[in-house]
């Protein structure tokens, strides 16, 4: 008796180790790395990010261009997604290759998204033909998107993502995120947060770019 419980204990134990390895490649473990994050914030986690309610689906041709995901020292993987003041200008990451881009997502219920874009903007006016800002809303609708951008004097490049898919792809998880894509199109760094004007010019610098506000 005793020999045939023990029998029933480690089976159990076993069936409890199998379900709980079936749930994490279930909810998680897609077995994809995330991007070294060297800005010294959490790292991405790849969680993916919700449909709202009210945000319109994406739209034929629009998403994620291949199945790559972004990795510091490899070519930044393109997408192509509509602009935020039409709606419907097509956009892709690969239109800006041959200069460095400063890509940027945004929300407008995002506090330091709102002091970072100002920064943003000033260094892409002055850096004109140097250097391309291009931000990327974050599962809005596109009068909401615009208009953080008027109310900002936002006038570089910009995006919606409205269903996240493209969010998704890059592991956007946290709020504001910044990728820094060289004139080879290879993304050399990448920032969780709020970035100042000291970190901007010392990317811009890794990227050959003299940035003096």
């Amino acid at each position: 008796m005793q020999e045939n419980l023990s029998r029933w204990v480690l089976v159990a134990v076993a069936a409890v180790v199998v379900v709980a390895g079936g749930l994490y490649l279930f909810l998680g473990g897609n077995g994809d790395e995330a991007p070294v994050d060297d800005g010294g914030d959490l790292p991405f986690g790849g969680t993916p990010l919700p449909d709202l309610p009210g945000v319109p689906t994406a739209v034929a041709g629009t998403g994620p261009i291949g199945p790559e995901r972004p990795e510091i020292g490899n070519p930044a993987p393109d997408f192509a997604l509509l602009g935020v003041r039409d709606g419907e200008t097509l956009f892709k990451l690969s239109d800006f290759a041959g200069n460095p881009v400063v890509l940027n997502w945004y929300a407008t219920w995002c506090g330091p998204c709102k002091e970072e874009l100002p920064l943003y903007q000033d260094a892409s006016v002055a850096l004109e033909g140097e250097v391309t800002f291009f931000a990327v809303n974050l599962l809005e609708p596109r009068d909401r998107a615009e208009g953080l951008l008027e109310e900002l004097g936002i006038t570089f490049p910009a995006v919606l993502d409205p269903n996240g898919a493209v969010s998704d792809r890059w592991r956007v998880t946290n709020m504001p995120v910044t990728f820094f894509i060289n004139g080879e199109g290879v993304l050399v760094a990448q920032r969780i947060g709020q970035v100042t004007e000291t970190e901007l010019q010392t990317r811009l610098a890794e990227m050959g770019v003299t940035y003096a506000p």
